[in-house]
């Protein structure tokens, strides 16, 4: 599906395109009209776009379509907020000056202090959840080979 430009949605470009091909396949399968279809896509269109339910009414397969998409839209919407938030945290942090950094860390430890709350823990994302399991695995590997046989000797027992 070629892409448009950049809408004023609650959710990414691509969740969007992708609810937008599951309307059209659902409407299809239950054999509604391009009207009804056109409708629904409105329907979601503003409610991506407001926020809040449109004041119209669906009906039949309409309001069928619309409820069963709308945990997912509901789900997407949050994480979408979730991640405009830790973008702009990033962003705030990456444009102070370096000297600012240590103010900046200066203010969060004072504040971690009064609230004191337990220390907050680093997750690591999948990537490099990976990398470090593959790393530990490596050091072992490369451990057991030295603590399993002495020099000269094979896996099997016998010596050459």
């Amino acid at each position: 599906m070629k892409r448009q430009k950049k809408q004023n949605l609650s959710v990414s470009q691509n969740f969007y395109d992708g609810i937008m091909a599951r309307i059209d396949s659902s409407m299809k399968a239950v054999r509604a009209t391009q009207e009804e279809t056109y409708q629904v896509k409105a329907y979601i269109y503003e409610y991506l776009r407001d926020g809040k339910a449109p004041g119209r009414r669906l009906e039949g397969r309409q309001l069928l379509t619309v409820m069963l998409l709308k945990a997912e839209i509901e789900k997407a919407i949050a994480r979408s907020a979730k991640a405009r938030q830790r973008r702009r945290k990033e962003a705030s942090v990456a444009a102070a000056p370096a000297e600012d950094l240590s103010a900046i860390r200066a203010d969060e430890s004072e504040e971690e202090a009064e609230t004191e709350e337990a220390p907050v823990t680093v997750k690591l994302n999948r990537r490099q959840r990976r990398l470090r399991e593959m790393a530990l695995r490596r050091m072992a590997r490369k451990s057991a080979q030295k603590n399993c046989c002495p020099p000269g000797r094979s896996l099997t027992g016998s010596s050459r």
